[in-house]
C-alpha cells in the first residue's frame, strides 16, 4: 500500500498508523531476519494467474518476494510453487494457497511475530508450509497477521493478536493457526492493518480486533477479541480491510464503509470518522453504482465498476488514487475519482477493460482482460514494477504497465 512505506514518515504526514502497528524499526542488510518493528511496509506487490503461477516484486528486505534473496526491484520473479490458487501481500509477509490437501496454506517474508504459521518466528525466504491446516479456499494478509478461510466456512489465524485480531477471545500473539470463535458458514475474509473482516453467506459481516476508529462498525470504539455482527448490514457479497477502514460491497452494486475518514478513506464526502457504515457518494451526492469488487489500501480504497472502468477515494499523497492529481503530501479525495493512464501524446485517458483490482498499502494493481497488469501509486522500492528512475519523485500518478508481465486468464 506505499511505496515509501516507511510508516515512521507515514506517520509525521499525519496517518494513523501508530494505531495501526508496532512502532518503526530498520530492515536487515546482510540476510532475511524476523521483526517485530519492521522500518518498511507494504512495499511489494503480488499477483498470480490462474494457470498457478504467482508474482512478486519490490522490496525484499524480508524475504517477502519468495525467491531465496533478500535483492529488491521491480523485475516481477516466480515463487517456486506449484498449483497456486491464490497470492496475497501482508504488511511484510506473503501468503499463497496452492491445491493440494484441498488447499494448503505457504508463507514467507517477516515473521516477526509468527505471521507465517509455521510454529516459529523465523524469516523465510522461499515459501514454507503453514503448520497444521487444510481444506483452505482463501487467505488474506493484515499488517502482521494473517488469515484463511476453510471449505467448512470457518476462519483461522496467526501471528500478532495484541489488539484480538485473530479473533481467538486472547489477546495471545500465535506462531501457528488457531480458530476464531463462534464463526460459521463464512465465504470471505480480509485482514486490515490490525483488525480483520469476514462476510457470511447470509450476507452479513461480522469484525474483530482493534476498534479506535470504528472499523469493526459496531457503533463503538472498544477492541473485540471476538468476532462482531456490524449491525446495519445485509445483502453484502465482498468485503475489504484498509489500514483503519473497512468496505463492503452490496449485491445491488453500492459500496458501504466505516472506520478511519481523516483522508477521506470511507468516500461520502466527508472526514469524519464513522463507526456505523456510511454510502460511498459521487461528489454530487448519487451512490457509487454498479460496482462488482473493492479494495482497500492502508488509507484509500478502490473499486472496479461493471463498465471495467477503476475508480478511488481516499489519501492521494503517493498518486495510489491514479487520477492524475497534482502531488500533494497532503492530498486526498473524499468522493470517488476515476484512473487514468497517459496515452502517445501524454493526454490522460481512462483505464478500461479492468477485471480485477489490488490496492497494497499506497499503491494499486489493476488486470484487465488482455492479461495485462497496470500499477499506480508508490514507488520508492519499485512495487509498481518498473524502475525508480521511470517514475520521477517515487510514484506514479497514473496507470502504467508492467514491462513483460502478461497473466493468463
Amino acid at each position: 500500500m506505499k511505496t515509501i512505506i516507511r510508516i515512521c514518515s507515514w506517520v509525521a504526514a499525519g496517518a494513523l498508523m501508530a494505531a495501526l502497528l508496532p512502532a518503526c524499526g530498520k530492515k536487515s542488510s546482510s540476510d532475511a531476519v524476523s521483526t517485530t518493528a519492521p522500518g518498511i511496509f507494504y512495499g511489494h506487490s503480488v499477483v498470480y494467474s490462474n494457470h498457478s503461477t504467482a508474482y512478486t516484486w519490490g522490496n525484499n528486505s524480508y524475504g517477502e518476494l519468495g525467491n531465496d534473496s533478500i535483492t529488491s526491484g521491480p523485475t516481477p520473479v516466480t515463487v517456486s510453487l506449484a498449483g497456486v490458487k491464490e497470492a496475497v501481500a501482508g504488511g511484510t509477509h506473503t501468503l499463497a494457497v496452492t491445491g493440494e490437501n484441498g488447499g494448503s496454506v505457504w508463507a514467507w517474508g517477516n515473521n516477526g511475530y509468527g505471521q507465517l504459521g509455521d510454529t516459529t518466528t523465523t524469516a523465510r525466504k522461499t515459501p514454507v508450509r503453514v503448520a497444521n491446516i487444510t481444506g483452505v479456499t482463501a487467505v488474506a494478509g493484515g499488517g502482521q497477521h494473517s488469515l484463511a478461510l476453510k471449505s467448512d466456512g470457518t476462519v483461522w489465524g496467526w501471528g500478532y493478536n495484541g489488539y484480538g485480531q485473530l479473533g481467538d477471545s486472547t489477546t495471545t500473539n500465535r506462531t501457528a493457526p488457531v480458530q476464531t470463535s463462534s464463526l460459521a458458514g463464512m465465504t470471505e475474509v480480509a485482514a486490515g492493518g490490525s483488525h480483520s473482516v469476514a462476510l457470511k453467506s447470509d450476507g452479513t459481516v461480522w469484525t474483530w480486533g482493534f476498534n479506535g476508529y470504528g472499523q469493526l462498525g459496531n457503533n463503538g470504539t472498544t477492541n473485540s477479541a471476538v468476532p462482531v455482527q456490524v449491525p446495519s448490514l445485509t445483502g453484502m457479497k465482498e468485503v475489504a480491510a484498509g489500514g483503519s477502514h473497512s468496505v463492503a460491497l452490496k449485491s445491488d452494486g453500492t459500496v458501504w464503509t466505516w472506520g478511519y475518514n481523516s483522508l477521506g478513506q470511507l468516500g461520502n464526502n466527508s472526514t469524519v470518522n464513522s463507526a456505523v457504515p456510511v454510502a460511498v457518494v459521487m461528489a454530487d451526492g448519487t451512490p457509487l453504482s454498479n460496482v462488482t469488487a473493492i479494495s482497500a489500501g492502508l488509507d484509500h480504497t478502490v473499486a472496479l465498476k461493471l463498465d471495467g472502468t477503476v475508480w478511488s477515494w481516499g489519501f492521494n499523497g503517493f498518486g495510489q488514487l491514479g487520477n492524475n492529481d497534482i502531488r500533494s503530501s497532503t492530498g486526498f479525495r473524499s468522493t470517488p475519482v476515476q484512473a487514468v493512464y497517459l496515452d502517445a501524446n501524454n493526454a490522460p485517458q481512462p483505464l478500461t477493460n479492468i477485471v480485477k483490482i489490488i490496492a497494497i498499502g499506497h499503491h494499486a494493481i489493476a488486470i484487465d482482460g488482455a492479461g495485462t497488469v497496470w500499477t499506480w501509486g508508490d514507488n520508492k522500492y519499485e512495487q509498481l514494477g518498473v524502475a525508480v528512475a521511470n517514475t520521477p519523485l517515487y510514484y506514479s500518478p497514473t496507470a502504467i504497465k508492467v514491462p513483460g508481465l502478461v497473466i493468463a486468464p
